[in-house]
């Protein structure tokens, strides 16, 4: 698959869950969550894009490993803390 088409599907992807993020955000007034979901699709575009896209397989399977566990620790633990701190939103 080409490169630009792999992208072109996260970013539409993305913008299709950040606009649920928005949606829920407003309906119980903390867009805390959307940091969330940024962390997670850090991770999750870098798995996806280490699964498909070209190049050398040890290289793209590395990058993928690296990109899931930073993503998606970061996404753990800010969700842990929007949790902790709900309903005020939190001002970072």
């Amino acid at each position: 698959m080409n490169d630009f088409t792999i992208l072109g599907i996260i970013a539409v992807l993305v913008v299709l869950d950040f606009m649920g993020g928005w949606w829920f955000g407003r309906k119980i007034h903390n867009y805390s969550l959307v940091d969330a979901l940024w962390a997670f699709w850090i991770g999750l575009a870098g798995v996806i894009y280490s699964a498909f896209g070209t190049g050398d397989f040890e290289k793209r399977f590395a990058s993928g490993i690296i990109a899931a566990i930073w993503g998606f620790r970061l996404a753990y633990h800010l969700q842990k803390r929007i949790r902790i701190h709900h309903p005020e939103e939190d001002s970072r």
